[in-house]
């Protein structure tokens, strides 16, 4: 199972009656386990945007130091940007970066927020706690 599909069925989950949600849990943590949980490859919080995730749970301390890594990475000028290139048309690839910089950092920050991780006076912090 792909990154995207993992988000699908994870978005979906919600939905599902109780005897489907074990099935699609199961084929979940076995598809997280596949992949590389890499931050250059991925963006752990559109993964896990909450705590409450059934991802988040299950992988507590990967997601927390996948977290800190988010964190980490947080640019100069208070935003998150791609990690990605596209390759080929430069100046679109220009414009493209600065408008997905916008909606990776509200994601980011949203997510950080759900997991606990700012503060109220907006700093950031390592204390993480399980549910």
């Amino acid at each position: 199972m792909k990154y995207y599909n993992i988000l699908c069925w994870q978005r979906a989950f919600p939905y599902f009656p109780s005897d489907i949600k074990e099935l699609v849990t199961s084929h979940l943590y076995s598809a997280v386990h596949q992949l590389s949980l890499n931050p250059e490859e991925m963006n752990i919080c559109w993964l896990v945007p909450t705590r409450h995730s059934i991802i988040a749970q299950k992988f507590f301390g990967k997601v927390s130091e996948l977290l800190e890594r988010e964190i980490a990475r947080q640019s100069y000028d208070g935003g998150w940007w791609p990690t990605w290139e596209w390759g080929q048309y430069p100046e679109a690839c220009t414009i493209a970066r600065k408008e997905w910089a916008g909606k990776i950092t509200l994601d980011i920050l949203l997510a950080l927020r759900q997991h606990e991780r700012i503060t109220h006076d907006g700093t950031f912090t390592a204390t993480l706690k399980p549910l």
